[in-house]
């Protein structure tokens, strides 16, 4: 598989999307780093890419699953997933406001 057709695959497959977005945010983060606040340099920083690396997991752990049952995600299961996603986002924020950051 060509690094084009990865990056094809990646792009559309819904899984991913808390993960790539998590990414762009970060990259943003990086390219402005010198104008944020030391505690979001110290702690908004690493959530994000701890944020962005559970997205990933669960995406992955997402794909393994509908790889293995050949059709869609029983309910359960994606209602499961979605719950997952909504509770590292809330983690993440519930953090952040622990810190001072938000």
């Amino acid at each position: 598989m060509s690094d084009t057709g990865f990056i094809e695959s990646i792009a559309e497959d819904i899984r991913y999307a808390p993960a790539i977005v998590g990414a762009f945010v970060f990259v943003l983060l990086l390219l402005f780093v010198d104008k944020l606040n030391p505690l979001a340099q110290q702690w908004l920083i690493p959530s994000v890419a701890l944020y962005i690396m559970g997205a990933g997991i669960v995406g992955y752990i997402q794909s393994i699953l509908y790889a293995r049952n050949e059709q869609n995600l029983p309910c359960w299961q994606t209602g499961l997933i979605i719950a997952i996603h909504v509770f590292l986002w809330l983690l993440l924020l519930a953090y952040n406001c622990h810190r001072g950051v938000i």
